[in-house]
């Protein structure tokens, strides 16, 4: 035996160590004399008891081992075992699994954990990764991304409901279809650009500003992705390029951080389109990105009062044999025909504009007066023709819509688009024809002063007296915050301008 030698007040001998064996500390005399003692005492007695290595009998103490030690089996009692304080977590599992006890104490006997490690077990359970995510980790990446592609067509829908009516049969490849199926949707600059349109059409319909916030940080990432594309030759004239510069630059009409901030994304991809040449918009995805953005270029141009690169002479012939391709395909309707040759005449309106200006302002010869006003002149009669036209085939169909089955503007376009996407088009061109109508004025007016005028009393430039202004620069913008009450009016907005062939941008 190993004696233990403790320091114990109100036993036999006080302040002289004595010997103490488990069968001696348990007698009575030392259970009533341990009452009367400190608690520091009654620690040491209780580490004196776990130390104690043998007993009296020369057998070993319960090891506490599982399932039996040999004390117990000697004594032929069940073995106490020992209290688990750890709990055995599946890997997988989303829950806690309790290992199996294979005693009866243990069972009656179960651990009850404290409310702090209670909380603590639920965090861990909570913090666990899903099945999805432990078995397959692409599955939850796969299904997100799947809805974000279906929440692009609701966007689609409802920024651009009339535009995507007006070319969604008449294109090879739709914007939806893109996002969809097309592996340049899977870049990372169209990828967060996509994105970044989805959560803030979210935030607009459920007035959520941290969604809102979420889409500018995802602005911001597709931003820097998009830079490093510009950056490399090879895909700096892609149709991943160009789609992420686009999609960015709707996001920026929709929620600007700065009055002309649209106008600098503007200019950046209108320097794309030029870089990639009309040939690359004839056909493919490339025609669906020119003809989605084509009216925000006349609108950049109306606002920052110059020419668009638009009316050269190439982009025009690239247009024409597009449109020629659509009738020998089938896809072509009345209402298309109209509508892209009032474009034709509508994107040289901007130059019109520019060149009037300058020649007022300037001693411009009197033979480029005139040619000036001749041009001028044939685009505002063919303009109007066009516009004559359009109004007589629609009150044609507003009068035949209840006896025949398809109405003469139908075509490719759905017929419930039919009657928007006439009146949105008739109003472009009513303010093409009256910007070019004040222009003629204006030149007219020109002329007599200059004639009229000597050395010694020159003509006052009658531009400084025009009623027309470009329209301000944060106009396009829906709101400050972007999280406007009148959602409707705010995203149909977009679908007007597109329509009005960039128009919208004149104020008169």
């Amino acid at each position: 035996m190993f004696p233990v030698s403790l320091k114990l007040r109100g036993l036999v001998h006080l302040n002289k160590p004595i010997t103490l064996s488990p069968s001696s500390v348990s007698s009575y005399s030392v259970y009533a004399s341990l009452l009367t003692s400190s608690s520091e005492e009654w620690l040491a007695y209780r580490a004196a008891l776990a130390v104690a290595p043998v007993s009296s009998g020369g057998s070993k103490w319960c090891d506490q081992t599982r399932p039996e030690c040999l004390r117990c089996q000697k004594r032929k009692i069940t073995c106490p075992g020992y209290q688990k304080r750890f709990q055995f977590y599946h890997k997988t599992a989303p829950a806690v699994v309790k290992s199996t006890r294979t005693s009866k104490s243990d069972d009656a006997r179960p651990s009850k954990p404290t409310p702090n490690g209670y909380h603590h077990q639920q965090a861990l359970v909570l913090a666990r990764p899903t099945i999805d995510q432990s078995v397959a980790p692409n599955l939850t990446a796969t299904a997100l991304d799947t809805q974000l592609k279906e929440v692009f067509s609701d966007v689609v829908y409802a920024i651009f409901p009339n535009l995507y009516a007006a070319f969604s049969a008449r294109v090879d490849l739709t914007w939806v279809d893109f996002v969809r199926h097309h592996s340049a949707a899977q870049s990372s600059a169209v990828n967060w650009g996509i994105r970044c349109l989805i959560t803030w059409f979210l935030a607009r319909r459920h007035h959520d500003h941290d969604q809102l916030q979420a889409s500018r940080h995802m602005y911001n990432r597709a931003l820097r992705s998009l830079a490093q594309s510009l950056r490399d030759p090879a895909r700096v004239k892609s149709d991943g390029t160009l789609a992420a510069a686009i999609a960015l630059g709707v996001y920026e009409v929709l929620d600007g951080v700065g009055s002309n901030s649209w106008l600098v994304h503007s200019r950046g991809i209108g320097a794309l389109f030029r870089l990639r040449g009309p040939d690359a918009h004839r056909s493919g995805f490339g025609r669906t990105m020119y003809t989605t953005y084509r009216a925000f270029l006349v609108a950049e141009a109306f606002t920052c009062q110059e020419p668009c690169f638009l009316e050269s002479e190439e982009w025009r012939t690239m247009n024409r044999e597009a449109l020629l391709a659509e009738e020998r395909d089938g896809k072509g309707s009345r209402l298309g025909e109209i509508t892209e040759n009032a474009f034709e005449e509508v994107l040289l309106c901007p130059g019109y504009l520019v060149r009037t200006r300058d020649m007022i302002a300037g001693n411009a010869s009197e033979s480029s007066r005139e040619s000036l006003t001749a041009e001028i002149r044939c685009s505002r009669d063919l303009l109007r023709g066009l516009q004559r036209r359009l109004a007589a085939l629609l009150e044609l169909q507003m009068n035949t819509q209840l006896v025949q089955k398809r109405s003469p503007l139908d075509g490719s376009i759905p017929k419930q688009f039919v009657h928007t996407i006439a009146h949105r088009s008739l109003r472009g061109m009513d303010s093409a024809l009256a910007l070019l109508d004040q222009l003629l004025v204006l030149l007219a007016a020109s002329k007599v002063r200059m004639l009229g005028s000597d050395e010694n009393n020159p003509a006052q430039s009658p531009w400084n007296r025009v009623t027309y202004q470009p329209a301000p620069e944060g106009t396009i913008s829906v709101t400050d915050e972007g999280t406007g009450t009148n959602e409707v009016k705010s995203l149909d907005w977009l679908d007007q301008l597109a329509l009005s062939m960039g128009t919208l941008a004149l104020k008169t």
